[in-house]
């Protein structure tokens, strides 16, 4: 069984995860980089509910969500799956196998640190997506991380839970300055 961590450490961690270097670096770059957010300790936790959703089936194929001609497209992805927990219809059961993901898809403290240290935006809500990429050459294509016509989305946060990860394993995150800069 998967103990909760407690929900005082993982808002810290948020809290103190958004400084205004961050926020300069968002700003300037469009970009931050930010390591060890969470912790070893918390972190294992996630790695293992996202292991025991994969292993329970409640993670879906990925598929990227984009408009063509008007109309709403999907392009599914090999070896990449994904939950978003609010919008599954399995919520009850996603919460008992993964509760430091469900604690985390209702804390605030992300949100309020960014309305805090990047004025003039107006963040009001946040969605949490959860990814499991199996490897053998599972992977994203260049893709826009967003699109006008389908949500508001104005910043993307990313955390890798590979443990022991090294650049010989492939994988690497490349951001591109497109279609217009920060």
């Amino acid at each position: 069984a998967i103990c909760n961590p407690p929900v005082a450490r993982v808002a810290s961690s948020l809290r103190g995860a958004i400084t205004s270097e961050v926020a300069v670096d968002l700003r300037k770059q469009g970009y931050a980089v930010v390591d060890n957010v969470f912790g070893s300790e918390v972190a294992t936790r996630f790695r293992l509910e996202i292991l025991a959703m994969y292993q329970t089936n409640l993670m879906t194929l990925n598929a990227t969500h984009f408009v063509k001609e008007g109309s709403l497209q999907l392009l599914e992805k090999e070896r990449i799956w994904e939950m978003d927990p609010q919008s599954n219809p399995a919520w009850p059961e996603i919460q008992s196998t993964a509760p430091s993901f469900s604690a985390l898809s209702y804390d605030d403290h992300l949100t309020r640190a960014l309305d805090a240290n990047l004025r003039g935006m107006r963040f009001t809500s946040q969605a949490l997506k959860l990814q499991l990429n199996e490897g053998r050459g599972g992977s994203f294509p260049l893709h826009f991380d967003s699109d006008r016509e389908l949500d508001g989305r104005q910043v993307t946060a990313i955390v890798y839970l590979n443990d022991g990860w090294t650049a010989e394993a492939g994988g690497q995150l490349r951001l591109y300055p497109f279609p217009e800069p920060p």
